[in-house]
């Protein structure tokens, strides 16, 4: 049981942090010297320190203009952001990596185009050489995946598919590399968005949108948060 003089010293500390104008920390420990002079010294027992930590909490935070951190799951764990949804910052704070894991820098790139195929295979890629008159249309490009250079005509450039963008005939770019009940996900970690393997297809079957996922040639279901679309080329006076 509490002493009766500590639950005096414990509601006075309350009733200042409640009550009192907070013009800086200070104010706590003068708050408890008036309790001492009030109840005694020794009457500020651990029920007056409990109070005092919890309203010093709780007014540092409010004297910051923050809130008093992440919320507490039922089970009594620390809720975290998942990895995926922290992407890597550039100099100017500006997001260098997209949900996917993939830069505004990157390419991906085939040896074939799609056309009749249900599908192609694309490398992950970063240009070094523009495509010009004099290489007939070809940029160089080194390969993330193994670091090797290939020159092609086919690549592309993408962005996240948004809602309402995805329609029969659409072509998109998505991961292979994670599945669930057939379903192809979205890559979880940079290291599998960059080391692993992608394809280019064609939307054939937007029924299941409602389901969270598209079927595109060659009878693959994509999930909608793992569709790419495909970005205009630029059009390059060199060429």
């Amino acid at each position: 049981m509490l002493k009766h003089n500590g639950i005096n010293a414990a509601f006075f500390v309350l009733m200042t942090f409640c009550t009192a104008q907070i013009a800086s920390a200070g104010w706590f420990d003068n708050a408890v010297e008036g309790a001492k002079e009030r109840v005694g010294t020794r009457a500020v027992d651990e029920a007056a320190d409990g109070a005092y930590e919890a309203a010093k909490d709780a007014a540092f935070g409010k004297e910051k203009g923050g809130t008093q951190g992440a919320q507490q799951p039922s089970d009594g764990t620390t809720f975290r952001e998942p990895e995926r949804h922290r992407p890597a910052a550039g100099l100017a704070g500006e997001a260098i990596d997209d949900d996917h894991f993939i830069q505004k820098d990157d390419y991906f790139v085939s040896t074939t185009a799609l056309e009749k195929n249900p599908y192609i295979y694309v490398s992950l890629a970063k240009m070094v050489t523009e495509p010009s008159a004099r290489s007939k249309g070809e940029a160089e490009f080194f390969k993330v995946t193994d670091g090797s250079k290939m020159w092609s005509k086919h690549y592309y450039q993408s962005r996240i598919a948004r809602d309402g963008e995805i329609r029969l005939g659409t072509q998109v770019m998505a991961f292979e590399g994670r599945t669930d009940e057939s379903v192809y996900l979205a890559p979880e970690t940079k290291e599998e968005a960059r080391g692993g393997s992608w394809f280019l297809a064609k939307v054939t079957d937007a029924s299941d949108l409602y389901r969270g996922y598209v079927t595109v040639s060659g009878n693959y279901k994509i999930s909608l948060k793992n569709l790419r679309i495909l970005l205009p080329k630029p059009v390059r006076p060199s060429l």
